[in-house]
């Protein structure tokens, strides 16, 4: 009787040293990453299976020959350390919306027509301004970048959807390294994992971003007018801990910055 094949696809999960190093060794056997490592095939299966925390002159063996970038490399020292804390939601909604210098500048921002919004490292949904709610309808309901992303209300918007995919799961991906045990990642992880997309770009790439290089625009078409728009985005800490603002600066076809109209 024959076996049917299985129908299980790989499922995406927080952060963990032995997965990461298990998904950058790829296609390499292990005799072959211990000859290009120098570390041996026993201590590269301990540490895979989780069995062995490293010492840091193994781990920078194994990121060199591995070839890691910087950013690959920061996520696998972040995933020695001890995990860090991650204040709620609710509370940091609340320390927003009472810190009139916060209120002011995105006030600001937004009579200048820059995108703006405060958001957890996580990208939790803080507060947007008007044009940030523009271009990204129904984020505010949403409440986090990542399943609007995935979702159906980018559908129609965003016209490199493909690259804000990848954007976002290898942002989560470093971040969610640092804040493995907190509450909203495990949160943030079940929301996404039904979406199998998600989960493919999550288990198959290795692709690793503390922030996004302003040549990395942000595309779209306004919802209203169906112009499509270029902006390129910035993000900045706050003086209220583990709030970021991000900043999306429009750019017209020569790349000069333009304000944007609510009209």
């Amino acid at each position: 009787m024959s076996r049917k094949p299985s129908t299980h696809r790989p499922q995406a999960r927080v952060p963990t040293l032995s997965d990461f190093m298990t998904q950058v060794r790829g296609r390499l056997s292990r005799r072959e990453a211990a000859e290009i490592t120098g570390v041996s095939e026993h201590y590269i299966r301990n540490i895979e299976d989780g069995d062995r925390h490293p010492k840091a002159a193994i781990v920078a063996q194994l990121i060199a020959g591995y070839g890691l970038n910087m950013s690959q490399a920061r996520h696998v020292r972040d995933l020695l350390a001890p995990p860090l804390d991650l204040t709620p939601t609710e509370t940091l909604k609340e320390q927003v919306m009472q810190n009139s210098g916060l209120l002011d500048h995105l006030d600001l921002l937004e009579s200048k027509g820059v995108l703006a919004a405060y958001v957890d490292p996580l990208l939790n949904v803080l507060l947007l301004n008007k044009h940030m709610i523009r271009a990204y309808p129904r984020l505010d309901v949403v409440g986090n970048v990542a399943p609007w992303i995935f979702g159906p209300h980018s559908r129609d918007i965003l016209t490199d959807r493909g690259n804000e995919k990848d954007q976002v799961v290898a942002l989560l991906k470093a971040v969610m390294g640092g804040h493995r045990d907190c509450f909203q990642t495990n949160h943030l992880l079940r929301r996404l994992r039904p979406i199998p997309e998600f989960n493919r770009i999550w288990t198959t790439r290795t692709r690793i971003a503390y922030g996004r290089e302003t040549t990395d625009y942000l595309r779209w078409r306004d919802q209203f007018t169906k112009e499509p728009l270029t902006a390129s985005i910035y993000s900045t800490d706050v003086e209220v801990p583990d709030v970021v603002l991000y900043l999306a600066f429009i750019k017209d076809d020569d790349g000069i910055q333009r304000n944007l109209s609510m009209s």
